[in-house]
């Protein structure tokens, strides 16, 4: 679906098979920014956020799990966007709702957003996921949500028309005669359809336990059939690897999809 640009990509790659995906990625990002860095080991505490205030010593177990989580997404984040021109080019970045995209439209936020001027399309998939219920039970889906901004071209309507020469029943009458009877065609028009920006939103499940995933869209219809995560679904795996350890624990918000109940 979406493909990630190379120094990204190389992270993921090194990553991909750590026990502690977020953590890695955000070392990843560190290094790189602290390579030239005078005080190599400084900066990497400080990038790592390894420096905590008496303030964030103090925080529940319920607290620091939240911030956790967000912070785990806006490592990504920032590891993504860093020098990268996520306006006018076709690399993948993470919204943050102030930029706006190739249709003069707000980004939306916490979304990796990909602009292809050539289809005339943004895509944007959310970095956050919802524990979904299959047949009855949580703990095992995950829920994404699919963004697709894309620009349809005005098409005119048709005026509609009615005929008298519709169906002819013809019975045999007294004698010679016969009685027939005839029933009006109608051909009705065709509304037309004004140009612009469409915006559909669909549902991405991933299947944690079989690693594989399926698109439905607007929560009912599903778009082809189950696909395996693999090396051309890097996103996907990403957030896959991201999540899916929190399915079922309770620390995921439950998604409202229920087309698989």
């Amino acid at each position: 679906m979406l493909t990630v640009p190379r120094d990204s990509a190389n992270a993921n790659n090194i990553c991909m098979k750590a026990d502690d995906y977020a953590d890695c990625m955000r070392s990843e990002s560190a290094r790189k920014i602290c390579l030239k860095a005078s005080d190599y080991k400084g900066c990497m505490n400080f990038e790592k956020g390894q420096t905590k205030s008496e303030s964030t010593e103090t925080k529940t177990e319920t607290e620091t799990e939240t911030e956790t989580e967000t912070d785990r997404v806006k490592n990504i984040a920032i590891d993504f966007n860093k020098g990268k021109d996520c306006i006018n080019g076709k690399n993948i970045c993470i919204g943050t709702g102030e930029e706006k995209d190739m249709f003069g439209m707000a980004t939306l936020y916490d979304y990796f957003y990909i602009q292809s001027p050539e289809d005339n399309e943004v895509s944007y998939i959310s970095t956050f996921a919802k524990d979904v219920k299959v047949r009855g039970k949580y703990g095992r889906y995950i829920d994404i949500i699919y963004v697709k901004r894309y620009y349809q071209n005005p098409k005119a309507g048709t005026s509609g028309y009615s005929s008298g020469l519709g169906n002819i029943n013809c019975t045999s009458g007294f004698g010679n005669s016969m009685n027939c009877t005839s029933t009006s065609f109608n051909m009705p028009g065709t509304p037309s359809t004004p140009g612009g920006v469409v915006q559909k939103k669909s549902n991405l499940l991933i299947d944690c336990e079989d690693q594989t995933y399926a698109q439905y869209l607007h929560g009912r219809k599903r778009l082809g059939k189950w696909n395996k995560i693999n090396n051309k679904s890097i996103i996907i795996g990403s957030l896959a690897k991201l999540h899916c350890e929190y399915v079922g624990t309770g620390k995921l918000e439950k998604s409202n999809f229920t087309k698989l109940e």
